[in-house]
Formats: C-alpha cells, sequence, structure tokens
C-alpha cells in the first residue's frame, strides 16, 4: 500500500518539474464560497466557473475526484471533507490538446492532503506547489505598462535592450491613456459592445484592455511571441486589479512604492 508520503515521492522520482497551465488549492464551503491556498496559471474567474459546473459532484460525496474537459480546458480535479463540511479541492488544467497524467496529478494531490491533515501550515502547501509545478511563460513580449485612465502609470517593464522605450515610458502612458479616453468617443463604449483593443505598428502589434478606469497594455513582436501570450495577459491584468485595485488604485494616495513587487507576478508569466 502507498502512503501520502510516497505519492509525493513519486512524483519527486517522476518529474524534477510539472509543467501544467494552470493549479489551484484552495478551501470551499457548503455554501460555495472559497478561498485560495495558492494559484497559479488560472484567473479566479475561470475557477468560479468550473466550481459551478461540477458543483453537484464536488458535493454530492465527501472525497473525491473529477476528470473532465470544457471549452477552455481539461479539469483534474481532487477533494476531500474536512470539518464542517468544508472541503480541501486541487485543481488542475491544461489544453484541450493536452492529455493530464492521472497518475502523477493524484499522487500529487494525496500528498497535498496528507500535508493538510497533519497541520502544517499552508505556506508549506505553497513551497512545496512553486517548487515542483511550472507553468510555462509567454515569449515575445516586449512591453507591459498598466496605469490609471488618467495616464498615472502604476507599473512597467520593459526588455533591457529596448532603451528608446524605457526612456519615453511616462509619454508613452499618457499616449496611451489618450487613445484609450478618445477611442470611445470615436468608437463607442461599453454599453455599443465597439473598443479599442489592438493596434498594429507595422513589425510590433499592441494590446489594450481597461477594466475598472485601470489600463493593461503590451506590446509583442509579430510572428515572433508564443501560443499563450493573451491567456498569461489576462491572469496578470486580473491579479493586479484582485491584489491591488481596493487596496491602492481605487483611492490612489500617489504613493507606487506597493506596485513594485508586482515584478514577481510579470516574471511568473512573461519572459521579459
Amino acid at each position: 500500500m502507498i502512503n501520502s508520503t510516497e505519492n509525493y515521492q513519486i512524483f519527486k522520482e517522476e518529474t524534477e518539474k510539472f509543467h501544467i497551465q494552470g493549479v489551484c488549492v484552495l478551501k470551499i464551503s457548503l455554501f460555495g464560497e472559497f478561498e485560495f491556498i495558492f494559484r497559479k496559471g488560472i484567473t479566479t474567474t475561470l475557477v468560479e466557473d468550473l466550481i459551478d459546473i461540477y458543483k453537484y459532484r464536488i458535493f454530492e460525496t465527501d472525497n473525491g475526484t473529477i476528470k473532465g474537459s470544457t471549452s477552455l480546458c481539461n479539469v483534474y480535479l481532487s477533494f476531500i471533507k474536512r470539518s464542517h463540511g468544508e472541503k480541501l479541492m486541487v485543481l488542475f488544467i491544461d489544453t484541450e490538446e493536452k492529455i493530464l497524467n492521472s497518475h502523477i496529478l493524484d499522487s500529487f494531490s494525496k500528498a497535498l492532503f496528507h500535508i493538510s491533515k497533519r497541520g502544517i501550515p499552508y505556506s508549506k502547501i505553497e513551497s512545496i506547489c512553486n517548487n515542483e509545478i511550472e507553468i510555462q511563460r509567454a515569449k515575445g513580449v516586449i512591453g507591459v505598462l498598466i496605469l490609471g485612465k488618467t495616464g498615472i502609470l502604476y507599473f512597467s517593464k520593459v526588455k533591457k535592450e529596448r532603451t528608446g522605450i524605457k526612456k519615453n515610458i511616462f509619454q508613452i502612458a499618457g499616449f496611451i491613456s489618450a487613445l484609450m479616453i478618445y477611442s470611445r468617443d470615436l468608437i463607442g463604449d461599453e454599453n455599443t459592445g465597439l473598443k479599442l483593443e489592438d493596434i498594429d505598428l507595422g513589425n510590433y502589434h499592441f494590446y489594450l484592455s481597461m477594466r475598472s478606469n485601470v489600463i493593461f497594455a503590451y506590446f509583442v513582436k509579430k510572428n515572433n511571441c508564443s501560443e499563450n501570450v493573451e491567456r498569461n495577459a489576462q491572469i496578470i491584468f486580473e491579479e493586479f486589479l484582485e491584489k491591488y485595485y481596493y487596496s491602492y488604485v481605487k483611492n490612489f494616495s500617489g504613493d507606487l512604492t506597493p506596485f513594485h513587487e508586482f515584478e514577481e507576478t510579470i516574471n511568473l508569466y512573461f519572459d521579459i
């Protein structure tokens, strides 16, 4: 019989780094409310959608495993019952083309469940996931800017060799802000369903998105970027809003220091 510690050893022996599109570990209550313990490569929105899809199967039994697929991804979900009806869940997703390795995912999930039962801090689960699971970074991104509607630049990162862009980053932020504002007058607003999303710049492509008066912009070299650029960009934008909007952006005080650490998130998803 293989115990949970041995399950983790199986995972360690079979792969140095497990490459997958996304993973999260979370606690979920009987009412469907959940709290993340660890999340990488998957948005809160997608987690909510998947829980909604599989909620009846999750709550009809104490412990179980679900293997499924949606129009967006393949899914492997494992869960166990804890106190007061709460459940601990491990969710893995990958592209439709990739077959999930049930043996490895089951072993890894059981190892995490074993750790949680021993009362070890959740930081240990976070550490294990960070060490053993790798998300593919998007390649081909030249620069990223996150700014307010009025042009306040909260965060930016540009490839080191792109000194011209770095030198003029504040002017670029102002240009983007003006472009997004006036584009609403020219082509409509959110109510019309029309919006400016990308700009063709010859050999480069500039992508724009705005939500809650925060603008997320990134540019790539044409025909030289990986397929996961758009998906990873969506994750980055959502994580920025979740982390900073209510704490710092909504009532911005002028202090940019809290945004500096967001570079860790950028480096996780973009090779820049």
